[in-house]
């Protein structure tokens, strides 16, 4: 049976129709790791214990809420690709555990990667202090965001690959055409992030950019706002 439309996902994917209507043992345990990947971020800073503390934690803030943002992303993909499907299937059950391996993977150093690159940031305002923190030198910080980059695209191949098997199953999920053009559009959003994995990956470590590369990450919400936008519009 068919999960009937509902006040609560209406602003969110009101074209179509949600599968999964019971929350199952997969998303629970994933719902756990994300949970578990969240919580990394806030618990890597220590409890200051002075005032010179405080204001470093609150100046980490913003590095967290970078970080944070992505995983969010990540869970957003994730929560929609079960909502949509309900699909318990083997396929999706090994797609989903290669991608929380991957998920705690990214996020347990992520903090670090983002404090490195705010500290880079304040040491372009003319204070060099908070990089000679790390220890870590220009290059080096290159070949860390290369790093990530990748296992960041990584994580949305797996993404790709669980929405193009779901596709696979349009007859037996009686998706329909907008549905399937919908499902066609996830896909394509995953690969945009694919590419901006590889491409960030590259100009990390490859070309003069170095961590500058990472700046690129910005346009990933505007552009995943743009595929969105064109996406959900109905197929004529």
């Amino acid at each position: 049976m068919l999960r009937p439309k509902n006040k609560l996902r209406k602003g969110q994917d009101p074209e179509f129709r949600w599968r999964g209507r019971d929350v199952t043992r997969v998303e629970n345990l994933s719902d756990i790791v994300f949970a578990l990947s969240f919580g990394l971020l806030v618990t890597a800073s220590t409890a200051p214990k002075t005032y010179d503390g405080l204001l470093k934690l609150l100046a980490s803030f913003p590095s967290v809420a970078f970080a944070m943002a992505i995983l969010f992303m990540i869970w957003n993909f994730h929560f929609v690709y079960f909502r949509r499907y309900g699909l318990v299937d083997k396929p999706t059950i090994l797609f989903n555990s290669i991608l929380l391996f991957l998920v705690i993977f990214f996020a347990y150093p992520l903090k670090f990667m983002a404090d490195v690159m705010l500290a880079a940031i304040i040491m372009v305002f003319g204070n060099a202090e908070p990089m000679t923190e790390f220890r870590i030198g220009f290059s080096e910080i290159g070949e860390l965001l290369a790093l990530y980059s990748l296992v960041y695209g990584a994580i949305f191949l797996v993404m790709y690959l669980m929405y193009r098997h779901a596709l696979k199953q349009s007859d037996a999920l009686e998706l329909t055409a907008s549905e399937q053009n919908l499902t066609k559009n996830a896909m394509a959003s995953c690969l945009i992030q694919v590419a901006f994995g590889v491409v960030i990956a590259v100009l990390a470590k490859f070309t003069p950019l170095g961590p500058w590369a990472g700046f690129v990450f910005m346009f990933i919400g505007p552009v995943s706002w743009l595929i969105g936008k064109r996406g959900n519009r109905k197929p004529s």
